[in-house]
């Protein structure tokens, strides 16, 4: 008898609970393209609330400084697939002038194949439904000596 009042209590409380707590509108796995801001909250391009879970995917910032490769480890699908099981929907990405630039005789692959991997994995992540942030975390201070680290 006393158990069956407890779920007889239970079932109530669960549907009070649909009727009193509002719920959430914020998708997590929805669309992240026509990324927007209406007024405390960012939407996408259909007008959803979408909360951000990212990552921060480093290696171009500082790989082009030593190595003819422009990043560490792969940025192909595989990659992509399992920041997709996590439920990432947005990576940082940061990056370096010199490289991107092609400046001080950087990077040692050169500019246009430095631009070119960004712009590949960039596209690669945005094709999976993944906001990008592009970070220019090294940069130039003019003196052409040394940098400023941003971030």
């Amino acid at each position: 008898m006393l158990l069956k009042r407890f779920y007889r209590f239970v079932l109530a409380v669960f549907l009070f609970s649909l009727f009193i707590i509002p719920s959430s509108t914020v998708n997590a796995s929805g669309s992240v393209s026509g990324l927007h801001i209406s007024s405390d909250k960012i939407l996408n391009g259909a007008n959803e609330q979408v909360q951000m879970q990212g990552v921060n995917r480093s290696s171009f910032e500082y790989s082009c400084l030593s190595s003819t490769t422009n990043f560490d480890g792969p940025a192909d699908q595989a990659e992509v697939n399992a920041m997709r099981s996590w439920n990432i929907n947005t990576v940082r990405l940061v990056l370096n002038e010199d490289c991107y630039l092609g400046l001080r005789n950087l990077p040692l692959s050169g500019a246009a194949k430095y631009q070119q991997d960004v712009a590949s994995y960039v596209n690669l992540l945005t094709q999976n439904n993944i906001a990008v942030i592009i970070n220019l975390h090294f940069n130039g201070d003019g003196n052409n000596d040394r940098y400023i680290i941003l971030g």
